[in-house]
């Protein structure tokens, strides 16, 4: 390598390496980034350089690569540890354990994570390696260089699959519009300076050999057409400039009105979510005996109390259950240290669990940080998730008695449902024909306060009831915790469509039999929160509101269940929550009322029936249970059959994404074994014998290659036999010998006992070694690099050699 090369070399990794730290500069998002890339490279480069230098093997760069990747990452990947005199061991452990864990887990956090825990070894071990291995590469002639450029392009990768699910907002230059312009920048500038430097070591290689050319043979080449070679150029770098700058233009208009699919689009705790049972499912037997006293959690808190805790946020309806939405725009993610706190209350609040159990997690607010206590804070923080549109919290391993958390949180300001206004969103399925029917009687605006005022009224013409029946030789104890309860109804679990339509059937039936008796009670629809909020949130998107279920507790409520500090399992209720054309969501309470009773007439006549499953056509029929028996208090749940297709579609994704991540693993390794046997197979089945001969001589050189013996050079075959000294050898040297210069027919019987003996060989030689250099010889490469490396011999035959040699002893002779 000359000077120039090294210095061009040394440029262009330079470039490529700070492109890649600006494609992931969004992932981190912090000063303290950009010490680590350059520390990183530094490193990186200088490693390449002394292995250059000394000449050292293998194993032992590897060695030092992983040394100095942990050395940084102690040093530079972990500076809370520093801050707070943890590194040892924490720092170190966490360090360590980034290298293993951390890929995943920047893939499931928030952007920017900062220098959130261990998520800065990624990048640390993306560019120490990625630099490594460019420096390396571009500092050695001949076409291995070209590895270079694929380093470079995954140190380019790493910031593209990694970052973020949106792209840079558009730049605007007068008339014109650039859409992605950081994205943009970064593909031209390294796909235009990595064809250079191609074209730059193409040339270079070229001049430098021409030179060389020269020196031995004394004659100069001809001059070159300078006009002619100004030509080529610049149609050369024309048609480049057109090809990027069309790609420029037409990529991000063409991929503008799509998603933009990374790593963290599809990684996350989906299959955790999808196969816990949605928690409105089992909200009834929080009101049996034998629950509703336990202490699900308790929390304590030094300044203002939220307002609300939440458990879980619903916002996916299928008419039949109300379930999380897990979508790419409502991810769970990991949570760095901090989230960006937004305009409101601030609080901070310790939880402890007790009896609540599953992946729930208590939280309030918009979570700005977490920390989780106790011997299992650790896996718990490692378990938790964050979805901050929902404004809720999992933790996939799930809680358990005794586990506790400190959360800040900041509740935002609210408004008033009155003052809400329609954003004219469609609905998810479309509602029974009472509930219409119902809504319409109403005559209602689509508007805040038309909302408020229908659910005002469906609230005061309901009545709470949490059980089909009431315990036998029993009192519900649910009913002596709520103040002034005028008794008794019965009333079926379940949310489906066919349960509301149950429901607004009952009002409708009711509201008919009184109708022109002014003081005639309106009480009929029978039911509880479960019910309650599933209709209000149908209500609420028939009438343009974007509406999600939410299952939590109250901290303060006149008549309504509320928590103040210690939270039983009687205390949970179940809201509304609609969105306001501004984005703001705002909570509706729907508990219907308790204390007018449902009138005895209307009651009588109609005995309770089996409910079945009126769905209209638009919707997509499914078979839920009887709504009577669905759920129901006294009877103890039943086994689900049928096949949850969200669990099974989730556990197809995530096994197809592991196998297609294995095959992606081993496809160097199977790439390299399928070539051997491809090769071996091509030099067995040559043509003629003569040929397979030479194809068997050297499959036995190659497999001594791989297995670390010398490669040939200025060796005879003999020479050669003997310096691997196996058992055969110098007899396979002497028939190869002999089948490429006598004039002996080799016949197929000869060269399939060749082979067997070539094959004998090759056993001898790996039979030597133990089974991981076994392993090694059957991936090495040295056998490839040495057919690339070997000169090119002239394809003369051997009777046109004899004549030659005859011609030239007769001129002599003569």
């Amino acid at each position: 390598m000359t000077k120039q090369s090294i210095l061009v070399g040394s440029l262009y990794v330079t470039a490529m390496v700070a492109l890649a730290g600006l494609a992931a500069w969004p992932i981190y998002a912090t000063p303290w980034y950009i010490v680590v890339v350059a520390a990183s490279a530094l490193v990186g480069a200088g490693i390449a350089v002394l292995s250059l230098l000394v000449k050292w093997n293998g194993w032992l760069i590897t060695l030092l690569l992983l040394a100095a990747c942990l050395a940084l990452a102690v040093t530079l990947a972990v500076p809370e540890h520093w801050a707070s005199g943890t590194v040892i061991p924490d720092g170190l452990r966490e360090s360590a354990l980034g290298f293993v864990t951390g890929f995943k887990d920047l893939a499931t956090s928030p952007l920017p994570v900062g220098t959130y825990r261990n998520l800065l070894v990624p990048a640390i071990a993306v560019f120490v390696v990625g630099t490594f291995v460019a420096v390396r590469f571009a500092f050695v002639s001949g076409r291995r260089a070209g590895f270079t450029v694929v380093a470079v392009g995954v140190m380019l990768a790493f910031g593209l699959l990694f970052g973020r699910t949106s792209v840079s907002a558009p730049l605007a230059i007068g008339p014109f519009t650039i859409n992605a312009p950081v994205e943009t920048a970064i593909g031209i500038a390294s796909v235009l300076g990595s064809m250079w430097w191609l074209a730059w070591r193409a040339r270079d290689e070229r001049r430098r050999a021409i030179a060389r050319a020269a020196a031995a043979t004394g004659m100069r080449g001809a001059k070159q057409n300078t006009a002619a070679h100004a030509r080529r150029t610049a149609l050369a770098a024309t048609m480049v400039i057109v090809a990027v700058g069309a790609g420029a233009v037409a990529t991000p208009w063409m991929t503008q009105s799509h998603t933009r699919d990374v790593i963290r689009s599809t990684v996350g705790p989906e299959v955790d979510i999808a196969q816990a049972e949605t928690p409105l499912a089992g909200y009834r037997t929080n009101f049996t005996n034998a629950n509703v006293s336990s202490v699900l959690f308790s929390y304590t808190t030094t300044g203002e109390v939220p307002s609300r805790i939440r458990l879980a946020t619903l916002g996916a309806y299928d008419g039949e259950s109300y379930r999380v939405d897990i979508d790419t725009t409502n991810l769970y993610q990991r949570v760095p240290s901090t989230l960006e706190g937004v305009s409101g209350t601030t609080s901070t609040v310790r939880f402890e669990i007790d009896a609540l159990q599953g992946i729930w997690l208590p939280t309030f607010g918009q979570l700005e940080s977490v920390q989780f206590q106790g011997a299992d804070g650790p896996s718990l923080a490692d378990g938790f998730y964050y979805n901050a549109a929902a404004g809720t919290g999992i933790v996939t391993g799930g809680v358990g008695e005794g586990d506790s958390y400190v959360i800040t949180a900041a509740e935002p300001a609210t408004m008033s449902l009155v003052d809400a206004r329609s954003p004219g969103a469609s609905a998810q399925v479309t509602p029974p024909e009472s509930l219409i029917t119902w809504l319409d009687a109403q005559a209602v605006p689509s508007t805040g306060a038309g909302l408020a005022e229908v659910i005002d009224t469906l609230r005061a013409r309901g009545y709470l009831s949490h059980a089909l029946q009431l315990p036998e030789g029993e009192t519900a104890e649910w009913m002596a915790l709520i103040p002034d309860y005028a008794g008794f109804q019965s009333s079926a679990a379940g949310h489906s469509l066919a349960r509301i339509d149950a429901l607004f059937t009952q009002l409708l039936e009711h509201e008919s039999q009184v109708q022109g008796d002014e003081g005639a009670s309106m009480v009929s629809a029978i039911g509880d929160d479960e019910q309650f909020a599933v209709a209000t949130a149908l209500i609420a998107q028939q009438l343009g509101f974007p509406a999600r279920v939410v299952i939590g507790v109250r901290t303060a409520s006149d008549t309504l269940p509320a928590c103040d500090g210690e939270c039983l399992a009687s205390d949970l209720s179940v809201w509304t929550e609609v969105q306001d054309a501004s984005g703001v969501w705002i909570a509706i309470d729907v508990t219907p009322q308790h204390t007018d009773a449902v009138e005895v007439e209307s009651r009588t006549q109609r005995d309770p029936e089996n409910i079945t499953d009126v769905r209209p056509d638009e919707v997509t029929e499914v078979a839920p249970p009887d709504p009577e028996q669905h759920e129901s208090d006294d009877s103890p749940p039943q086994q689900n059959d049928t096949v949850d297709t969200a669990v099974v579609g989730s556990v197809l994704r995530w096994v197809g994404v592991g196998g297609l991540g294995l095959i992606l693993l081993l496809a160097p390794f199977l790439t390299v074994l399928i070539a051997k046997t491809a090769r071996r197979r091509e030099r067995a089945t040559a043509e003629d014998g003569a040929g397979r001969i030479a194809g068997g001589w050297e499959e036995y050189v190659d497999t001594a290659v791989d297995a670390g013996m010398v490669p040939p050079t200025t060796h005879t075959r003999h020479e050669l036999a003997e310096e691997y000294a196996t058992p055969a050898g110098v007899l396979l040297a002497a028939q190869a010998d002999h089948a490429q210069f006598s004039n002996t027919v080799i016949s197929e019987n000869e060269s399939n006992e060749f082979w067997e003996i070539v094959m004998a060989e090759r056993r001898a030689i790996t039979q030597k070694m133990g089974w991981w250099r076994r392993v090694r010889a059957a991936l090495s490469l040295k056998s490839f690099v040495r057919q690339l490396t070997k000169p090119a011999r002239p394809t003369r035959s051997r009777s046109a050699e004899r004549g030659k040699r005859s011609s030239s002893r007769a001129q002599s002779t003569s």
